[in-house]
């Protein structure tokens, strides 16, 4: 059913207060996964270790994002705060201009995700379009979460596959949950 393949959540309709961000990663610059998985283990490291923030990553079925909770260290009650602080503390590993990333053969970490109104793909849901006039490649794969130990055998085709997914729910799922509760 159209309708069940993309999920899509707000963490907060106002964006003040929020509880959590979200670093989206892309790769326009066509970086090979293993470069990829480097850059997404070291933004985890600094979000997670450095910072001090619980952190999940999560393969969204063509890309990587890193979820992260409040830190006892920094508080941060908007998306213009989450976004100012990613900025701060990762420009050194990411840039924020999607122009930029191709050019200069980087990661990009796409800021608008954290902005008021803008809709995050859920864990679970599918990599397929949401509307019909949609011209960007869908994957079919799922949005999975990934353990930090395991991003470097991580395989997208066979992982993130619905039927993999399917039968390593009860497993994912729980590694989901166990992030909520921090």
């Amino acid at each position: 059913h159209d309708a069940l393949r993309s999920i899509y959540w707000e963490p907060s309709i106002t964006w003040r207060n929020v509880k959590m961000g979200v670093i989206d990663l892309d790769n326009p610059a066509q970086l090979p996964h293993k470069e990829m998985t480097s850059v997404v283990k070291k933004v985890y490291r600094r979000i997670a270790f450095d910072l001090n923030h619980p952190a999940i990553i999560m393969y969204t079925g063509s890309s990587y994002q890193i979820w992260f909770g409040q830190s006892p260290d920094t508080l941060l009650e908007t998306s213009r705060e989450v976004n100012d602080y990613l900025l701060s503390t990762l420009s050194d590993l990411v840039t924020f201009k999607r122009d930029e990333a191709a050019d200069l053969r980087m990661i990009y970490a796409d800021p608008s995700v954290n902005q008021k109104r803008s809709l995050i793909r859920s864990f679970f849901s599918l990599h397929y379009p949401a509307n019909k006039t949609t011209k960007k490649m869908q994957s079919g794969l799922a949005a999975v979460p990934v353990a930090f130990s395991d991003l470097d055998q991580f395989n997208p085709f066979k992982d993130a596959h619905p039927e993999t997914v399917i039968a390593n729910f009860d497993a994912y799922s729980s590694f989901v949950a166990s992030f909520y509760d921090k």
